[in-house]
């Protein structure tokens, strides 16, 4: 008994703060290792977005758009803006394709990869097990094409929703 409460107790100090412990403080790295970061280095890097899609698919948006609106739109909306039934439900949110970050760097190669293989430390599944790569990119194509590619961010917005 004696041991579970002081576990207990060291995982409040530890790790919840409680009673006004101070958590553990890591070391410091040394000083070589703490230079200041370049402005290059802080720049996003925008992805070429005339890359193709891997392993020479070719992608079809409106089977895509099937896929998305019965499984991906719960968590990255409707619109792709992040903003699903369950995105509030979520930590860290689902990816929010229309702002500008996303549109610099989620060409074709950098959709399918991150729906094949998921995101780590994420609630993005990944799909390469269930999904045949044709039908990745079919996902990857309607994304790239309705979110990210479109001037406005959402092709859907400009038509009227069609």
């Amino acid at each position: 008994q004696g041991e579970i409460e002081a576990m207990v107790d060291f995982i409040r100090k530890a790790f919840m703060n409680a009673a006004g412990a101070k958590p553990p403080v890591p070391k410091a790295a040394p000083k070589s290792a703490l230079s200041a970061p370049s402005a290059a280095s802080l720049k996003q890097a925008v992805a070429d977005m005339s890359l193709p899609m891997p392993q020479g698919l070719k992608g079809d948006s409106e089977k895509g758009r099937s896929f998305y609106a019965q499984n991906c739109y719960t968590c990255h909306g409707a619109t792709g803006g992040g903003d699903g039934p369950r995105a509030y439900f979520i930590n860290p949110p689902p990816r929010n394709f229309l702002i500008e970050t996303s549109r610099q760097k989620l060409n074709r190669p950098a959709l399918f990869q991150a729906i094949s293989e998921g995101r780590p430390g994420t609630d993005m599944p990944s799909w390469d097990k269930v999904l045949s790569n044709q039908e990745i990119a079919d996902i990857a194509e309607f994304v790239y094409q309705d979110f990210i590619s479109a001037p406005s961010g959402n092709k859907r917005q400009e038509t009227g929703g069609k």
